[in-house]
């Protein structure tokens, strides 16, 4: 590295371009994928490949932590259905399954799932306790409701004596966010306030439909 002696000062100052890359100090290697950073040190360049634009106006930027791709919030993704004509009963306390379910599997962990479920149900038995309860459950393992009372209850109101006896629709609305690309299960539980009464999910034809909506 050359220097000459300064005229204005008297001392050595480096003359330009005569500092080479071999004459810093910075920790690292320098080379065509690397910078020199404020810290003194050579660093690799993050390397980004943006997906094609074509075709995708008004989509958005995400990623799974490995791929880019473009995505439209609020964008419906998919569609599944399930129905039953068939009747459950349940005199249990517990949630227990109605056998109306479906399964969706989302593109993206960012998406929400929309359920929508109705079916007409019957309960039965003492008034006071002939209350039936019904909720969501995901993967058959987490109840999606409030804990002991899920998305709601329907009661018996016309007295046959001795037993109140009572026929309804019910429908249950819910946004989850499942948080991954495995296969989801949705189904419809349902369980009664005491075991002295019945809950039965019918008769008529009941449904579920799971919606993707984009995150």
């Amino acid at each position: 590295m050359g220097t000459e002696i300064s005229g204005s000062t008297g001392i050595d100052k480096i003359q330009n371009n005569a500092v080479d890359i071999a004459d810093l100090s910075a920790t690292g290697t320098a080379s065509a994928s690397t910078f020199l950073r404020g810290d003194n040190s050579w660093t690799t360049v993050d390397t980004f490949t943006l997906p094609t634009q074509s075709g995708n106006a008004g989509k958005f930027l995400t990623t799974d932590a490995s791929t880019a791709s473009w995505a439209e919030a609020g964008k419906i993704l998919q569609i599944v259905t399930a129905t039953s004509d068939a009747n459950h009963e349940t005199s249990s306390t517990s949630f227990q399954p109605s056998g109306l379910t479906a399964s969706i599997t989302p593109s993206s962990t960012s998406s929400k799932i929309f359920i929508t479920a109705s079916f007409g149900t019957e309960t039965w038995g003492n008034p006071a306790n002939a209350i039936g309860i019904y909720t969501i459950y995901h993967d058959q393992t987490t109840n999606l409701g409030q804990s002991g009372w899920g998305f709601g209850t329907q009661s018996g109101t016309n007295q046959q004596s001795p037993y109140y006896h009572s026929r309804a629709v019910c429908s249950i609305n819910y946004v989850h966010s499942p948080g991954s690309v495995a296969e989801a299960d949705y189904g419809i539980y349902h369980r009664m306030n005491a075991s002295s009464c019945g809950s039965k999910l019918g008769p008529g034809k009941a449904s579920i439909t799971l919606m993707e909506i984009a995150g």
